[in-house]
């Protein structure tokens, strides 16, 4: 065992809650919901907008737009998984009253869940997870991840008719739970 001193964990938001591994990086949640990854990044599975290996920890910026609003809302993660060569977390978005499911890293085979097999290098939204979805567990393989997710509202939508950016087609039904 090694311990590992990035800084100093009197300091407020520097404390680390939770730990997830990867094949080769590692997500770090710290007790204000700030998120650090340190290791490989081949494919931007750091979520640090580059593929830039690291031997020390660096923080990832999760920041959205709400809809309504005209600045970017920050993110507090409330849990990170890791897998071979992606990542992910759940988090409250500023404002919001959903937890929100984001990814980054590779893409192949669709395990993102953004609906195209391109990598990631920066936390990005999963589409079909938003609006009335309340993420509360998120779990990584080598290519594949899962989502625990419930609904908010009393109608599902019909995703065969969903575009790749989550949004509903015109016109398309709404299934009922």
């Amino acid at each position: 065992p090694y311990c590992v001193t990035f800084f100093d964990p009197s300091e407020s938001g520097k404390r680390i809650i939770s730990i997830a591994c990867g094949d080769s990086h590692t997500l770090f949640v710290s007790d204000i919901g700030s998120l650090w990854a340190c290791g490989s990044n081949a494919f931007g599975e750091l979520g640090i907008g580059s593929n830039q290996d690291s031997a020390r920890p660096q923080s990832v910026q999760i920041e959205v737009a709400r809809k309504g609003h005209s600045c970017l809302s920050q993110v507090k993660v409330r849990s990170a998984a890791a897998g071979q060569y992606l990542s992910a977390c759940i988090g409250d978005i500023e404002g919001g009253d959903n937890a929100v499911a984001f990814t980054w890293g590779n893409g192949m085979c669709g395990a993102l869940g953004h609906g195209n097999e391109e990598d990631v290098d920066r936390p990005k939204r999963v589409a079909r997870l938003q609006g009335t979805w309340h993420a509360h567990q998120i779990a990584i393989g080598d290519h594949h991840m899962l989502c625990v997710a419930d609904c908010r509202e009393d109608a599902l939508p019909d995703y065969h008719s969903m575009d790749s950016d989550g949004s509903l087609s015109a016109g398309s039904p709404v299934g009922q739970k």
